[in-house]
């Protein structure tokens, strides 16, 4: 049996969509500057993480400004947060079918992976955000080359001022 990628995908934008709303709800006057999405190196989970300006510059001014406080969702302000109920069907969704014996595991992850990047694809496009929101995919538990980074910030910032920041980030 088949993994059904597309149907995650719409699954993944609307988790992600209702998220935001979320976020505006839980938190209304500090907009949202970065959102991300991120799994792990065993596949086994999709989930939302946001940061705001307000806790950005926060974290900037007391952590000497250091780029990382800004380009890695772990150290962002709402990680795991928003469409809780949506993205832990997902994550179970998902756990469960990289679980089975019959799945071929690096195949699967990697179309996991390339499905977070397509719902992150269509969430840009769709217009719906401010086109100045940093959009990232991570992968918690693993050594992603910078290489692979870059290429995925340009996928998901085409012509943003992040890029030139995120080169010098990725740099340290």
């Amino acid at each position: 049996m088949a993994f059904d990628f597309a149907a995650l995908q719409t699954r993944i934008v609307k988790a992600s969509v209702k998220a935001f709303a979320d976020l505006a709800r839980l938190s209304p006057k500090d907009p949202v500057c970065s959102f991300a999405l991120y799994s792990d190196d065993g596949a086994m989970t999709v989930c939302p993480a946001f940061d705001t300006r307000a806790k950005l510059a926060t974290r900037l001014a007391k952590g000497a400004g250091h780029l990382s406080d800004k380009y890695c969702p772990p150290e962002w302000a709402y990680e795991a947060k928003g469409a809780d109920q949506a993205f832990n069907k997902i994550c179970k969704d998902v756990r469960d079918f990289v679980m089975k014996p019959e799945t071929k595991f690096t195949a699967f992850r990697d179309q996991l992976f390339e499905t977070c990047l397509r719902a992150l694809d269509e969430l840009r496009a769709s217009g719906r955000f401010d086109p100045t929101i940093l959009f990232m995919f991570e992968v918690s538990d693993s050594d992603t080359s910078k290489t692979v980074q870059l290429a995925r910030m340009k996928r998901l910032n085409p012509g943003s001022a992040h890029l030139k920041e995120f080169r010098r980030f990725a740099k340290t």
